[in-house]
């Protein structure tokens, strides 16, 4: 790893939230869609707003934002199952009016980003 990609990460680290504190995981998130919303608007992809305007909705509702905590910390676990197959998909459907597809996608997305960091 290069010297410039070592200083990146360790920067980064100091805003990974403690996972175990739901509020200062949301407040790190809401910062991170905030930045990520510059990027996401200079490129073509629809799919990256998408996911976005879907996070906001979900940082937003604080009912919401309980229900997806408590789903992302079980789909993060060890005997993690489908989020496809949760029931709590069809609740913050309804709390946000996102589609349940919509929902699950950006879950995923979640969930493989964090994955992502946690293999690093």
């Amino acid at each position: 790893m290069s010297l410039v990609e070592n200083i990146i990460i360790r920067r980064l680290q100091r805003l990974i939230p403690d996972w175990s504190n739901a509020e200062e995981v949301r407040l790190s998130a809401v910062w991170v869609v905030s930045i990520l919303d510059k990027f996401a608007d200079e490129t073509e992809t629809e799919v990256d707003d998408l996911i976005l305007d879907g996070l906001a909705k979900f940082l937003e509702n604080e009912q919401a934002w309980g229900t997806l905590y408590g789903l992302l910390l079980d789909m993060l676990g060890e005997d993690a199952g489908s989020v496809a197959d949760d029931s709590r998909v069809a609740v913050l459907a309804g709390d946000t009016k996102i589609d349940p597809a919509t929902i699950i996608l950006i879950i995923n997305a979640i969930i493989a980003a964090v994955k992502w960091w946690r293999n690093r």
